[in-house]
């Protein structure tokens, strides 16, 4: 379950940083 919970949140954070990324160097 903790593991679950961790891989969600890694994705997540993956997810935001690409898009982060994306829209500070355009």
């Amino acid at each position: 379950m903790a593991a679950t919970v961790v891989l969600v949140g890694g994705v997540v954070w993956l997810v935001v940083a690409v898009g982060w990324v994306q829209m500070a160097g355009g």
